[in-house]
């Protein structure tokens, strides 16, 4: 059996900038695309495995068409199955890599080349929550296989910010902010 190695999680709480098509009231008709521009703060390791953190900002992208086809985080994808309230789906992107010279701790471990990265997913909503996990495996490069899970959540940014009420359907009209918490593993 393959051992699991877990390494400090880290966390991202994201504050998202909606982009003014999810300015309007929810009422308005539903088109094919659903797209979402944003940014946050991540404080992550300065590589996988490092005991060193680092701070940086995150410019965020994503789509979809139809709630099927998907692009979100360099990942293009498709949710091949779906119910009211599960979704897996399956997604191609491009890792990376490292290089030697990224971090002083690297030295002498060689470069890690960038390579095509697939992945497996699984989201299950309960109520105003989301659970999700993925595996993923690089096909080049590290040639490594990771799984991470979480829980994530909307927050109306008028609850946030002092606009909410005590009647919060009204909250739901504005921009959203997620925050989530994830854990990765090396399989």
């Amino acid at each position: 059996m393959k051992s699991i190695q877990f390494w400090r999680s880290s966390v991202a709480v994201a504050v998202a900038i909606a982009a003014p098509s999810f300015l309007v009231a929810q009422d308005r008709p539903e088109g094919d695309w659903n797209v979402r521009l944003g940014g946050g703060v991540m404080y992550a390791p300065e590589y996988e495995g490092s005991d060193e953190y680092k701070a940086g900002v995150l410019p965020m992208i994503s789509g979809t068409w139809r709630d099927t086809i998907y692009f979100e985080n360099g990942e293009i994808g498709v949710n091949f199955f779906q119910t009211d309230n599960l979704t897996l789906s399956f997604g191609a992107g491009l890792d990376g890599g490292h290089d030697e010279a990224d971090s002083v701790y690297l030295a002498g471990l060689g470069d890690i080349d960038s390579g095509a990265e697939f992945t497996f997913g699984l989201e299950y909503e309960f109520g105003v929550m989301q659970a999700f996990a993925s595996v993923s495996q690089l096909t080049s490069g590290s040639e490594g296989m990771t799984a991470e899970f979480g829980i994530g959540t909307q927050i109306p940014a008028a609850v946030l910010f002092g606009n909410g009420g005590a009647d919060h359907s009204e909250n739901r009209r504005g921009p959203m902010l997620p925050a989530q918490f994830n854990c990765y593993t090396f399989l």
